[in-house]
């Protein structure tokens, strides 16, 4: 939706809390996924066209403006688990035993 209103990535990125790097491969992959879109104009347009997008929402969306901010939903900062397995193999001589 930000990228439709024509905000370039360092700004959409500011807006979602991520890296710019994250918000061009996203549109990479929407331009791929999308038919190798060469704009974000076409991008939305393919997306309006295959009903992935509403056309009325996406007018409500770009035309809105003073739309309040959503947060993106991340995982929590807590440490995670790590399990380590070792597996050693026993000598013959030692089964032999």
């Amino acid at each position: 939706i930000y990228a439709a209103k024509d905000m370039t990535a360092k700004e959409i990125a500011r807006r979602m809390d991520c890296s710019p790097s994250t918000i061009k491969k996203q549109l990479d992959t929407a331009r791929f996924k999308l038919g190798m879109q060469r704009t974000i104009r076409g991008l939305c347009l393919e997306a309006v066209r295959r009903g992935i997008i509403a056309p009325l929402v996406l007018a409500l969306l770009v035309g809105g403006g003073n739309i309040q901010q959503m947060r993106p939903v991340r995982r929590p900062d807590a440490p995670r688990a790590q399990t380590v397995v070792r597996i050693q193999r026993l000598e013959e001589a030692q089964l032999a035993a």
